[in-house]
């Protein structure tokens, strides 16, 4: 829900504001916790969108401020970014983050709750199974293609 925040036609506005305020608001909280020594947070959306269409720098931004505790270890656990839709301007790229942050990889199966109640799962690849198979199937052409010309 906060990837899209600034795109409240397609969310219930005062929805959005809740989940804002209380993501930007629990970081202030957290900063009187004086004895917390680690912090591990690992942020993800519900939608089965690959996480590059998150705002990083938005989402974390009110985080800054936990650095400049030295006693405490924050450490960020964001999924991995697909090289086509990463840039500079909404995502932390190599070396350019405040913050010490770990790329992993994202959840494939979702659970989808079905009209009756019950719930499916459903496998719905992600960034780099998807663009590690774009690559294959290109190469696999390339190959083919250089065959025949043979």
């Amino acid at each position: 829900m906060l990837e899209n925040a600034g795109e409240l036609d397609s969310f219930d506005s005062h929805q959005v504001d809740v989940s804002v305020s209380t993501w930007a608001n629990i970081w202030s909280f957290i900063g009187y916790l004086g004895k917390l020594k680690r912090l591990r947070i690992w942020p993800d959306h519900t939608d089965t969108d690959s996480w590059s269409v998150v705002n990083e720098r938005a989402v974390l931004s009110p985080l800054t401020t936990l650095r400049n505790n030295p006693n405490l270890d924050l450490l960020i656990d964001l999924p991995k970014l697909h090289p086509k839709w990463e840039t500079t301007n909404r995502h932390f790229v190599d070396s350019h983050s405040p913050l010490t942050i770990h790329r992993r990889y994202r959840q494939r199966y979702h659970g989808i709750e079905q009209s009756d109640s019950t719930v499916r799962g459903k496998h719905v690849p992600d960034f780099p199974i998807t663009y590690e198979i774009a690559d294959f199937v290109g190469d696999a052409l390339a190959k083919k293609r250089v065959e025949e010309e043979d």
